[in-house]
């Protein structure tokens, strides 16, 4: 069963991920600073990017139930335009994003 619900902005963003980004980004400035190479801009960055990335991801994860939705009859899933058209721009968003990190 699909449920098109998921593909709101909120829950592809999916929030409750973040603690991922956070925890390993934050453990690597913790270390850091631990050795005496702590830098406050540095650090920021290392967090902020972390968490872009994570945001990408989540975004470009939708990517794969692109096939799904194609497959599925309009009868059924009336929105199935609706949905193919967001998880075309959250695939769009989430590769700009992740290019912010090179």
């Amino acid at each position: 069963m699909l449920d098109p619900k998921k593909y709101t902005l909120k829950r592809a963003l999916r929030p409750f991920s973040y603690s991922v980004a956070i925890i390993t980004c934050g453990l690597g400035v913790l270390l850091a600073y631990r050795d005496g190479l702590g830098d406050d801009l540095r650090a920021m960055a290392v967090m902020v990017a972390g968490i872009l990335l994570q945001v990408a991801v989540n975004l470009l994860n939708n990517h794969s139930d692109r096939t799904l939705w194609e497959q599925a009859s309009v009868s059924e899933y009336p929105q199935k335009l609706q949905v193919l058209s967001i998880i075309q721009q959250h695939t769009l968003w989430g590769g700009r994003l992740r290019v912010l990190r090179y």
